[in-house]
């Protein structure tokens, strides 16, 4: 099986769409508890974003050297963009969920994105209610895992694993018997005639 691959596309993406991404990657990054040290530092990746963001404006309305400035600036965004791309790569190991993780797109995967979804608590103890958006004609394979979040990775250390407790054929599922004080690590994926889509971002909560 072909291992899954970043997919940036920053040669035909406008400033403000780059400078966008740009931020979602960051702050996925700085979420996700895979990315232990990012290369480059995000905090490079920041100002890199900050400086092109100030010279897209001073571009706006201004002469050949303003915007000589913003297609530098761009061109050293782009190149902070790629090494953290192919940082994220090498710390997926072909996961495409962890690619995902970053904020980044699975290259060949475009059309099949992961659904985003939401979690609240019930209204009885240990219970929990999470809704995704609709897939036209699809059932939804629902799992869980008690914290910490579960690498995908079969030879990972980690002993949290993804356990199905539900699969529904709406967009909703509940899951009750969660122990209070508890974080629980939640993620849903589409079942159509297709096959099963990718996983979600996966969400947690403390159990209430």
């Amino acid at each position: 099986m072909t291992k899954a691959k970043v997919s940036l596309g920053l040669a035909k993406m406008p400033v403000p769409k780059k400078i966008e991404t740009s931020r979602k990657i960051v702050k996925s990054i700085g979420a996700a508890p895979y990315f232990t040290t990012p290369l480059p530092p995000l905090a490079e990746v920041t100002t890199a974003t900050d400086e092109l963001e100030t010279a897209s404006i001073a571009a706006q309305g201004g002469g050949p050297a303003q915007t000589a400035i913003m297609h530098d600036k761009e061109a050293i965004l782009d190149s902070k963009l790629t090494q953290l791309g192919n940082y994220v790569e090498i710390i997926a190991n072909g996961e495409d969920t962890i690619i995902l993780a970053a904020g980044m797109d699975v290259k060949g995967k475009a059309s099949r994105q992961p659904n985003k979804f939401t979690i609240v608590h019930g209204d009885h103890e240990g219970e929990a209610i999470l809704q995704t958006p609709v897939t036209p004609r699809a059932s939804y394979v629902w799992q869980k895992s008690v914290d910490p979040l579960p690498m995908d990775n079969p030879t990972s250390a980690n002993a949290s694993k993804w356990e199905q407790f539900a699969i529904t054929t709406i967009a909703t599922a509940t899951i009750g018997e969660l122990v209070p004080g508890t974080r629980y690590w939640f993620r849903v994926a589409p079942i159509t005639s297709s096959g099963q889509g990718l996983w979600s971002d996966p969400i947690s909560m403390i159990a209430q």
